[in-house]
C-alpha cells in the first residue's frame, strides 16, 4: 500500500468557505490512476475503509479521503508504514495539517496562521505569493526531509512498480535484422528527479540495470534491458511478489514475449508476428 501511496498518491492543504462565512480546512488524501485500475482503487478503499472512488473521465479515476474522520485511518497508516520518497515531506506537513483541524486549533489566531503556512509549504499547495497577498503574515515552513535508508520490504516495491513501473516490448527499424526490426524488452521505474538516490537503489537491490536523468533533467528512471537479467531477476521477483493492478496482465504478456526471444523465435516470422501482437496489446494499448 504504502509503495503504491509513494508512486501516485498527493496531499493537498486547501481551504473551504464555510456557510458561517468562516474559512474552514480542507484536507484531501487522493489516489489518481487510469480508468483499468478503478478495481485496485476499489481495493484500497476497502483496505482504508474510508473515502470514494469516482470515474471522472472515460481514461482515469481517483480514490478521494478528505473528512477528518476518514483521513485519521490515512494518517495512521503512513505512522506506522511511512513513505520512502521525497513524498514523505509532503505528508509531514500534510500531518500538522491534520491534527491542527482535529484538534480544532484553526479556530485561534494563531493556529489559522500556522495552518495558511503548512498551506504555502506543501508541493501541492497555492502559490506563496497568492497566499502572501491574500495573508500578509503567511511564511514557508521548512520542508521535513529524510536520509533514504534503501528498500526494506521488496512488498513496497511490488506496490510501486504497480503505480510507476512499466514492462515494455520495443521494436525499431533496424536493416541489421531480419524482418528489418530489432526487438528489445524493458523494465522501467520512473520518478521525479529529486528520488535520483531511490532509482541509483535498484541497481544494488537487483544486483542488474542501471538509471539515467531525463534530458529535461525533472526525471529520473532505472531500466534493465538485458534479456538475461530480465530472464532471470525481474520475471522471477514479480512472479514471487505479485502485481496486484491492471499491470498484472502487461506482466503476463512480457513473460510471453521474454519466452519468445529466449527462444529466438523473433527471428521466425510467427515468432515476430507473436511479440508485435503483444506489444500493440500492452499499456497504453490495452483496452
Amino acid at each position: 500500500m504504502t509503495g503504491y501511496c509513494d508512486a501516485e498518491s498527493s496531499f493537498t492543504i486547501s481551504k473551504l468557505n464555510g456557510s458561517n462565512g468562516k474559512i474552514l480546512p480542507r484536507l484531501i488524501f487522493k489516489i489518481g490512476a487510469h480508468i483499468r485500475e478503478k478495481a485496485l482503487l476499489e481495493e484500497i478503499a476497502a483496505f482504508f475503509g474510508v473515502g470514494k472512488v469516482y470515474a471522472d473521465r472515460s481514461t482515469s479515476c481517483q480514490y478521494i479521503v478528505q473528512t477528518i474522520s476518514g483521513l485519521e485511518a490515512i494518517v495512521k497508516h503512513f505512522e506506522s508504514y511511512p513513505l520512502i520518497t521525497k513524498k514523505r515531506g509532503d505528508f509531514e506537513l500534510f500531518k500538522q495539517a491534520f491534527y491542527l483541524a482535529l484538534n480544532k486549533e484553526h479556530f485561534t489566531e494563531e493556529g489559522f496562521q500556522r495552518y495558511i503556512n503548512l498551506r504555502a509549504s506543501i508541493n501541492s499547495g497555492k502559490p506563496f505569493q497568492d497566499l502572501l497577498a491574500e495573508f500578509p503574515s503567511t511564511i514557508q515552513l521548512p520542508k521535513p526531509s529524510f536520509e533514504f535508508k534503501g528498500i526494506a520490504d521488496p512488498f513496497w516495491l511490488v506496490g510501486f512498480t504497480d503505480g510507476d513501473g512499466c514492462f515494455r516490448v520495443k521494436t525499431r527499424k533496424s536493416p541489421t535484422y531480419k524482418f528489418g526490426v530489432s526487438v528489445n524488452l524493458g523494465f522501467i521505474l520512473t520518478q521525479d528527479v529529486r528520488d535520483l538516490a531511490l532509482m541509483q537503489s535498484f541497481v544494488s537491490y537487483f544486483k542488474c540495470g542501471g538509471y539515467s536523468i531525463a534530458t529535461d533533467g525533472l526525471s529520473c528512471e532505472f531500466h534493465v534491458y538485458r534479456l538475461t537479467d530480465i530472464l532471470n531477476i525481474i520475471i522471477p521477483f514479480f512472479q514471487k511478489y505479485p502485481l496486484q493492478g491492471a499491470k498484472k496482465l502487461d506482466f503476463a504478456d512480457f513473460i510471453k514475449a521474454a519466452e519468445i526471444l529466449e527462444n529466438k523465435g523473433h527471428l521466425t516470422e510467427e515468432g515476430y508476428n507473436k511479440v508485435l501482437a503483444l506489444k500493440e496489446g500492452m499499456n497504453k494499448g490495452r483496452k
